[in-house]
C-alpha cells in the first residue's frame, strides 16, 4: 500500500514543478484518500492551480479513471517572510 503521506509527496513533486525557485508546502486541506493504492496500481497525478489563488492547487489521482485521492495543496517560496 501507498501512505496517505507518499502520495502527497507525489502531488508536491508536480506542483514545486510550476516554479523556478524552490517552494515548501504551506497548507494542505480538503484531502480524502478514497482508496488504496497498491505497488502494481498505475496512477495518474493532476494539480490544477486555483484561479485567484497564487500557489494554491487542486489536485487528484487517479488509477483506472477512479479517484482515489483529492484535496488542495497551498506552496510558497522557501524563502517568504510568509508563515
Amino acid at each position: 500500500m501507498l501512505p496517505g503521506i507518499a502520495q502527497l509527496a507525489m502531488v508536491f513533486d508536480l506542483v514545486r514543478q510550476a516554479f523556478q525557485d524552490p517552494v515548501r508546502v504551506k497548507e494542505v486541506s480538503r484531502v480524502r484518500f478514497k482508496q488504496m493504492i497498491m505497488p502494481e496500481d498505475r496512477l495518474v497525478v493532476v494539480a490544477e492551480p486555483r484561479p485567484g489563488r497564487v500557489g494554491t492547487y487542486a489536485f487528484r489521482i487517479t488509477k483506472n479513471e477512479e479517484l482515489v485521492c483529492s484535496g488542495t495543496m497551498t506552496v510558497v517560496p522557501i524563502n517568504s517572510a510568509e508563515k
